[in-house]
């Protein structure tokens, strides 16, 4: 019997399990109808975190100058160029002076000189109510600039006391754009 059992006999059959033609097809539809839904919300989400990102980026660098104006005692400015896409930015810091509109400006590290923070593409900045400063350089550079001074306060531009700047992306997102303000008295805060 122990014979029989180990070698197939003519009244045992043989029966091979596996998956049917029709059954595979039905898996195959029912992956490509959830990545009909689920690749649009990914792509969506991705845009969406990619523009927070952007607006961290800057709120972060916002503050980190503010701290930097008062632990070194000195005036530092933002630049932001709102004309370009992506939007860019720069940091300078005060080599000397005594007022915003006599101080000689050198941008700060990790940038080289003359190079700028770049924002991931499609995000650019949009004015709300910055206007240039004309600062030490003696004229207008085209650029909306927040100045922290060595105590904290920022010297925004036009006698305004509330400064607002957008973060927006051109992508078709829910929330397209983020609002970054810098009051008077250094408070930072991005909606």
């Amino acid at each position: 019997m122990a014979y029989r059992l180990l070698h197939r006999g003519p009244d045992m059959q043989s029966r091979q399990r596996g998956y049917s033609l029709a059954e595979m097809m039905v898996v195959v539809a029912i992956i490509g109808v959830l990545s009909l839904v689920a690749v649009p919300s990914f792509i969506t989400y991705q845009r969406s975190a990619r523009l927070k990102t952007s607006m961290r980026q800057v709120t972060n660098d916002l503050r980190a100058a503010r701290q930097r104006a008062v632990a070194r005692n000195v005036f530092v400015k933002l630049s932001f160029n709102k004309d370009v896409n992506p939007g860019t930015f720069r940091i300078f810091e005060a080599t000397s002076g005594v007022t915003v509109t006599a101080v000689n400006w050198v941008q700060t590290a990790p940038q080289a000189a003359g190079t700028s923070k770049v924002l991931e593409k499609p995000i650019t900045f949009e004015n709300v109510n910055f206007t240039d400063v004309v600062d030490g350089d003696g004229n207008t550079d085209g650029e909306l600039d927040v100045i922290f001074q060595s105590d904290g306060t920022a010297v925004l531009p036009g006698g305004v006391t509330t400064g607002e700047l957008k973060v927006k992306s051109s992508d078709p997102i829910p929330i397209s754009s983020y609002r970054i303000t810098v009051t008077s008295v250094g408070k930072i805060t991005a909606q």
